[in-house]
């Protein structure tokens, strides 16, 4: 590098077709070399053909069992090892010579998403959704940084500390010796911390989702903070010794920054959805991974410039590319200028610039080397005429989503003629998310696109996917037993409700594939055979009598760590059906352990898969008398635990309700009156009914107000409280459903 590489622009050197699918990141390898991973399970290594334009791959890496996620390169003892974070918790090791990994180290327990490397003393440093960073030398893990209430995204070492950035907005500056111990806790971005770089031993930049970076010193203050960037900002690299650093973004730029001057100072738009990582190579080009599988290499080297027919094919890319209105914000096509303002000059590099072209919309940035504006896309979404390139096909709309606070924005594309639960399910599908989104993915076509929601599609199990319809042998297709409340009953005859409510759906083979993933992930103790789960799932099938196997595997499920319990849990959910089961669990020595099992599950504010299966689980207790005297000698504790909703989900939710309707309809039954645990019940049903706004659940939590009265004048009292009364009538303002506003008027007339 030469002093006045600094001043120089970076232009295109070249572009690789590396993957199928987003390379998630990016690290240097000695020579000039890079390395790559994607979400399509695979890392590919890249050395320069005698150091012109042109790279080789060099290595095709294999082994984690789904999408990476982090990567970074050891430079030692003259020898370069590769780590690699996946998606499966765990962190692979590679040299350059082979393709399967040298060793792996497994002590994660959630994806690995960060990783960063200290050459000198051989450290390696990982950060994971398990809200942890670990500090690995020499395939064992020195120390074990805990202190985030979220996702551990970015890691680095600086002189001989550690940083870690966060999901939760924070960065930490941790010591490890004599004893790991958090120095420092820095709050100033507003929303999750992307990225780290280092400039030196005493100053490091951090980018966040909030579309900023700050400079930070070893002291915790914020030296300066940079604005340009119009979305996430997921990467950032240092790349002249501290003088200046890169970034790319969610708004398909990479900028370069000069470290005394709060603006870019370069813009470089490229045709991809998002640009997830950047790194300097060895040599100061940058190397940029992109959504479409493409890597992009940027360099000032006038000696490696791209040939101009390449130059060329990238701007008619950018000018093909299209951007949906969502990307950009609401426009109004008929405010926005003709092609003829295009005539006047931009005011500072990257400046965007949208205009009218007769019936759409493009998109220009000013390039002040070119002293040009460079067109950059369409537009999609401003005008019905438009349909958007997602990967090669075009759809009607393509939406940015907001899966989970922390995590990127993914693309939705979705054309009219679409059943919306299809396209949700396959979006699940393919970016490996919770199957509780099914619904409101769904939901979010639905409202977005107008299409009729009556194409409610299948049935979907929330928690393991799938259909839970059961087919005929005919082919016929019917649902399982309803799990709602009666709808239809006449109101006059809705108090007291004395059907107990369950959830008896099983999705056999979500449940399967689930065991199978998740116990190949526990300690050998733990695992299940795979002739112990076609074992277990035999219980599914409600006419064979239960073995005693089954019933010591049951057991053996309950051993499990909440981490991985979920499937365990929902098939112990449905084998609550079954009377032997229901009796063995209930009325045994493992009864208590059930018991707290299911209330460790279902107070997991960390996990709403776990609280939906154990509040369907604590409900299916009373398909059975055995069931049902378990759950009354600890109903107390039930409510005490339960006494507040941990999750806005809309099925889990539904399912905690169910568990006070289930008690109030076992109170009446049983003729209780007056007992402190039921107007503990009461209380408890009166303070969700003051959190909760979900319809099906505040009409679930209604009918056990109702029921628990029924015949009971203290009870009955309690409707006199001007405090009951404001909320029942608040309800009835707010929730307009007929079934609400029928059981709020017939509660009032208490």
């Amino acid at each position: 590098m030469t002093d006045t590489d600094h001043l120089k622009t970076y232009c295109l050197r070249t572009s690789i077709q590396c993957h199928s699918s987003d390379i998630r990141c990016v690290s240097a390898l000695p020579n000039g070399g890079f390395v790559t991973g994607s979400r399509d399970k695979t890392c590919k290594a890249y050395l320069p053909i005698d150091n012109i334009n042109g790279f080789n791959e060099v290595q095709n890496l294999l082994g984690p069992e789904n999408y990476i996620s982090s990567i970074c390169c050891l430079n030692t003892n003259n020898e370069t090892f590769i780590f690699v974070g996946s998606n499966d918790s765990n962190i692979y090791c590679y040299s350059l010579e082979n393709s399967e990994p040298i060793y792996k180290l497994q002590d994660h327990s959630g994806t690995v998403c960060a990783l960063s490397v200290n050459n000198e003393r051989a450290l390696v440093v990982s950060g994971s959704w398990d809200q942890t960073c670990r500090v690995w030398k020499e395939k064992k893990c020195e120390a074990v940084l805990v202190g985030h209430e979220a996702a551990v995204w970015s890691t680095a070492v600086i002189g001989e500390h550690v940083l870690t950035g966060s999901a939760d907005k924070t960065i930490k500056l941790w010591k490890l010796v004599p004893n790991v111990e958090c120095i420092i806790t820095m709050s100033g971005h507003t929303d999750c911390i992307r990225g780290l770089s280092v400039i030196s031993d005493t100053e490091f930049i951090s980018c966040s989702n909030d579309a900023s970076i700050r400079l930070w010193n070893i002291k915790g203050e914020i030296v300066r903070e940079f604005y340009g960037h119009e979305n996430y900002i997921y990467s950032i690299a240092n790349i002249t010794g501290g003088h200046e650093f890169a970034s790319c973004s969610e708004d398909r730029t990479v900028r370069i920054w000069n470290n005394n001057d709060s603006k870019d100072k370069q813009t470089i738009p490229l045709p991809a959805t998002t640009l997830w990582s950047i790194t300097r190579l060895s040599n100061n080009d940058l190397a940029i991974g992109s959504s479409t599988g493409k890597i992009y290499i940027f360099t000032r080297d006038d000696k490696l410039k791209a040939k101009p027919e390449e130059l060329k094919l990238l701007e008619e890319e950018l000018a093909k590319s299209t951007l949906h209105v969502s990307d950009i914000g609401d426009i109004k096509v008929s405010e926005l200028p003709t092609a003829d303002t295009l005539l006047m000059p931009g005011t500072k590099d990257g400046q965007t610039k949208l205009v009218k072209d007769g019936d759409k919309v493009t998109v220009h940035n000013w390039d002040a080397t070119k002293q040009q504006w460079i067109k950059i896309g369409d537009v999609v979404g401003a005008a019905d005429t438009n349909k958007e390139l997602y990967e090669g096909v075009e759809y009607d709309y393509v939406f940015s989503i907001d899966i989970e606070e922390g995590k990127p924005r993914l693309k939705l594309p979705y054309n009219k003629n679409q059943n919306p639960y299809a396209v949700a399910q396959d979006f699940i599908d393919k970016h490996n998310l919770s199957q509780l989104f099914l619904d409101e993915i769904a939901n979010f076509i639905i409202k977005n696109t107008s299409t009729p929601a009556t194409i409610s599609g299948q049935n979907c199990d929330p928690l393991t996917g799938g259909s839970s319809y059961s087919t005929q042998q005919n082919g016929s297709v019917v649902q399982p037993m309803d799990i709602s409340v009666n709808n239809d009953f006449p109101a006059k005859g809705l108090f007291p409700q004395e059907k107990h409510i369950l959830f008896e759906s099983i999705n056999v083979e979500g449940i399967a594939k689930k065991l199978k993933e998740f116990s190949d992930l526990l300690s050998p103790e733990l695992r299940l055979e795979s002739d112990d789960i076609q074992i277990l799932l035999r219980l599914s099938d409600l006419s064979f009598e239960v073995e005693p196997k089954q019933l010591r595997l049951i057991r053996h499920l309950l051993s499990w760590p909440k981490l991985y319990i979920f499937p365990a849990l929902d098939l112990i959910r449905a084998s609550l059906l079954l009377p032997q089961i229901n009796e063995d669990l209930c009325a045994s020595k493992d009864s208590m352990r059930l018991i707290d099992t299911l209330l460790v599950c279902g107070t997991d504010a960390n996990s709403t898969p776990n609280q939906l299966v154990a509040y369907r689980a604590i409900c299916n207790l009373f398909a059975h008398p055995v069931g049902q005297h378990l759950a009354l000698a600890n109903g107390s504790i039930i409510f005490k635990a339960l006494s507040k909703p941990l999750s806005t989900n809309k099925n889990a939710m539904t399912a905690l309700s169910t568990i006070f309707l289930n008690f109030a309809i076992t109170f009446n039954k049983t003729n209780e009156q007056n007992s402190e645990q039921k107007f503990q019940c009461f209380t408890t049903v009166i303070n969700h009914l003051n959190e909760i706004i979900e319809p099906e659940a505040v009409y679930r939590l209604l009918v056990s107000l109702g029921t628990l009265a029924f015949n009971d004048s203290n009870i009955n009292n309690l409707f006199k409280n001007e405090e009951l009364l404001d909320l029942l009538k608040k309800i009835k303002s707010n929730i307009k459903e007929e079934k609400v506003v029928k059981c709020v008027d017939l509660l009032l007339e208490m």
